[in-house]
């Protein structure tokens, strides 16, 4: 798993509370109800295990499907815990140059998974024969 620093926000403005006034207070590290993205792996922590777990399994099968109830960090797990991973190089057989595609299910998961990869190539340049 990565090990790497927190970086703390620039302590640039004045607290609005009067009983610290004068103090500075940093950016909040928590991005709310939106899922951490790959820009906020630095504020992402205390899932290495479950990262670890995802890394084997990707190993030893080439796929893995991550399923969850809604809004239980499954986005955040793979853009901030994941991803960062396999980008670092950490899967040695494979290298840092990895192809990631984003799908959302939605109503129609198959249809979605598929569009999702043949934009992906598409924006690359490769074309998609026609089936």
């Amino acid at each position: 798993m990565l090990n790497y620093s927190v970086r703390v926000g620039e302590l640039s403005d004045s607290s609005p509370d009067p009983l610290f006034s004068g103090e500075k207070i940093g950016t909040n590290p928590f991005p709310g109800l939106r899922p951490f993205t790959l820009d906020d792996s630095h504020l992402f922590f205390g899932r290495e295990g479950q990262v670890d777990e995802i890394l084997l399994k990707l190993y030893n099968n080439r796929s893995v499907t991550i399923m969850g109830y809604s809004g239980s960090g499954k986005s955040s797990l793979m853009h901030c815990g994941l991803i960062p991973v396999l980008y670092g190089g950490f899967m040695t057989d494979s290298g840092p140059h990895w192809k990631v595609i984003t799908s959302r299910p939605g109503s129609s998961p198959i249809e979605n998974l598929s569009l999702a990869a043949v934009n992906f190539w598409w924006r690359r340049g490769v074309s998609i024969p026609r089936i």
